[in-house]
């Protein structure tokens, strides 16, 4: 009796030996750099792309340094402008500031919320936007490793018209951060 007594608490004791240890919540870090963005974009002027450059994160805000963003659109029925066929288009560069909320404890998934400026050319109809303020709402959630994937929309509103009629740019957007 005292053999099988001593077999049972030798095998316990090596199962408990191999047995996997609980893991430590591994945090994702809050306030590493994001280098480089790339996104699908599609909105009510068409569909497109933008390129992000050094997104500086702190704690409690983030600035995304640089964005170039273009969309190409339809053919516009009304216009006499010849640039890319008469077609609606947006070309510009932006940097916006922005909040992040964390919504999980390891600081995996988080939503964006940010303001801008935006220098470029929003052609749509017979109206042009030289100057907008972009707003942006999105939604994070950061791999293990690179990259991360984000999913949001923006509203461009124009702040210099060149003609009054222009209406704000709504892209939804799909990409990826590194």
């Amino acid at each position: 009796m005292k053999k099988i007594f001593v077999a049972i608490l030798l095998i316990s004791f090596l199962f408990s030996l191999s047995a996997d240890e609980p893991q430590k919540l591994q945090k994702f870090s809050r306030t590493k750099t994001e280098w480089v963005s790339l996104a699908f974009i599609g909105g009510n002027i068409g569909f497109g792309g933008n390129i992000s450059f050094f997104t500086v994160r702190w704690k409690h805000f983030y600035w995304e340094i640089f964005r170039f963003q273009g969309t190409i659109g339809p053919k516009c029925p009304v216009s006499t402008y010849f640039m890319f066929g008469s077609r609606y288009f947006t070309i510009n560069g932006r940097t916006m500031i922005g909040l992040p909320l964390f919504i999980t404890s390891d600081n995996r998934r988080e939503f964006r919320f940010a303001l801008g400026v935006s220098g470029g050319w929003n052609y749509y109809r017979t109206s042009e936007s030289i100057l907008t303020l972009p707003l942006e709402i999105s939604y994070l959630f950061h791999t293990k490793r690179y990259p991360s994937i984000q999913i949001g929309i923006s509203v461009e509103i124009p702040l210099v018209l060149v003609d009054p009629e222009f209406f704000p740019v709504i892209n939804g957007f799909l990409g990826l951060r590194f």
